[in-house]
């Protein structure tokens, strides 16, 4: 296991950052991408928040420096939660999407929050 205070949660949008902390255990910081810059943790769970039927990923999730930021902050261990429906319309994410089920990585959840 890794302790709360070296684990961290990623948002790429503030406005999702109080929803993220209320569900990640005491001691678990919460970042946005931009924040996240040089806070290199064991544990990261990246939240990408976007989900809906158009298929829109949002800005955010398009600029190439704030998904690296997103991806390389993990030192042992990254959890990344979105909806790959809504994802893998952006070619960059759809690669990453499509090699990580190629590895048998991903654990869908069907369940609606």
């Amino acid at each position: 296991g890794v302790v709360s205070t070296q684990s961290t949660g990623i948002s790429p949008y503030n406005g999702q950052l109080e929803l993220l902390s209320g569900c990640l255990p005491g001691g678990v910081e919460v970042l946005t991408a931009d924040r996240a810059q040089g806070r290199d943790k064991e544990c990261v769970i990246v939240s990408f928040t976007r989900s809906n039927t158009e298929g829109r990923v949002g800005e955010l999730l398009k600029d190439k420096s704030r998904l690296n930021v997103i991806l390389t902050r993990a030192r042992s261990k990254l959890i990344l939660v979105g909806n790959s429906k809504t994802l893998t319309n952006n070619s960059l994410l759809k690669q990453l999407i499509d090699l990580l089920r190629e590895r048998k990585w991903v654990v869908p959840i069907t369940e609606t929050f």
